[in-house]
């Protein structure tokens, strides 16, 4: 089985490919990659929609506790990592798990 972002990245590309088919006025070449897009999507949905909708709450978490107009939550980094990230919070996440698995 694909990991669900190996799969949504493949997804991705065939709907890519699709309109570029489309806009190039390739129309079989567009219908066939359609049908590809359309397996491909409900394959992704039936395999990983629940990881998928965990992520986009997991990022509307992240976006709410990066907002610096919420005064209620709190996240706990080592100093210089955040000094060095204070333009992102997400950057600030992956330079901590950076630094753990280092």
């Amino acid at each position: 089985m694909t990991d669900p972002t190996t799969a949504l990245r493949e997804v991705l590309a065939l709907s890519n490919k699709e309109r570029d088919a489309e806009e190039s006025r390739e129309y079989g070449a567009a219908n066939d990659l359609y049908a590809e897009l359309q397996v491909a999507a409900v394959n992704l949905i039936r395999t990983h929609g629940p990881a998928l909708l965990s992520a986009l709450e997991d990022a509307r978490r992240l976006d709410w506790l990066s907002d610096r107009d919420q005064h209620i939550g709190n996240v706990m980094l080592p100093t210089h990592i955040v000094e060095a990230n204070v333009h992102s919070l997400r950057a600030a996440i992956d330079a901590a798990i950076a630094e753990g698995e280092g």
